[in-house]
């Protein structure tokens, strides 16, 4: 599900700014995307990379999520394996 603000950040990326306006929105992304969780996450990283797609100051910003990454729960994914899957245990 997109939400409002989701909508005003994509909004945000379409319409070019300052370089300042620029690096400001590519943090608001990476704090977006690190707040949607690790799927997110990973394609945040794997978009770090694309300099083909995205111009450097999105690529410098998507690229602290290749080393500053908030901790996921291990216990809550697993619940969340274990709720998706329809199972028991893990074992």
């Amino acid at each position: 599900e997109i939400t409002q603000p989701g909508l005003t950040l994509g909004f945000r990326v379409l319409r070019r700014g300052s370089a300042r306006d620029e690096e400001k929105l590519a943090k608001d992304i990476v704090d977006a995307i690190a707040e949607l969780g690790p799927t997110f996450i990973k394609v945040g990283q794997a978009l770090s990379i694309r300099s083909d797609l995205l111009e450097p100051v999105y690529c410098r910003a998507l690229s602290t999520l290749q080393d500053s990454v908030p901790p996921y729960d291990t216990n809550e994914a697993k619940q969340l394996i274990l709720e998706e899957l329809k199972l028991d245990s893990l074992d």
